[in-house]
């Protein structure tokens, strides 16, 4: 599992990796124009690497490793101020643990996108508890 922000880890023997728009450009060598979604898509497919492609507040763009489709989005949720800071670090957290064994990889895309969310809202030190997230996917509790 790794954020890779320069080239040294491109086919480096991973399970996945978390990427936004501009290094997954970087990453494939393509120019500013280049579609950052067919760039991932093509990496999943040529090095058997899960890509989750982080695109601001449109969401996670999830590649399956060697897989032949374009991949899926997993939609932002709206934010009236965000600081971006530290959610692609909570995104790729959520991906490295694999939440629950009947999550599956929709439930973990769907996770990572939550965490990644509620780190985005944060003002200040971005912190997430346990309670929150409960309370965003509707599982309100008081004993978290």
């Amino acid at each position: 599992m790794a954020i890779p922000r320069s080239t040294v880890l491109r086919g480096q023997p991973l399970d996945a990796i978390v990427i936004n728009a501009s290094e997954m450009r970087r990453f494939s060598e393509a120019g500013e124009g280049a579609d950052p979604r067919a760039l991932a898509a093509r990496y999943a497919r040529e090095y058997a690497q899960h890509v989750f492609l982080t695109l601001m507040e449109e969401g996670i763009q999830v590649c399956p490793s060697g897989g032949r489709a374009p991949g899926t989005l997993v939609a932002g949720y709206p934010l009236e101020h965000f600081q971006w800071m530290g959610a692609r670090d909570m995104a790729t957290a959520l991906v490295a643990v694999r939440p629950g064994p009947g999550a599956g990889a929709a439930g973990q895309r769907r996770l990572a996108n939550a965490f990644r969310h509620l780190v985005a809202g944060q003002r200040g030190n971005g912190r997430v508890q346990w309670r929150d997230v409960f309370q965003f996917v509707g599982l309100e509790t008081g004993n978290v």
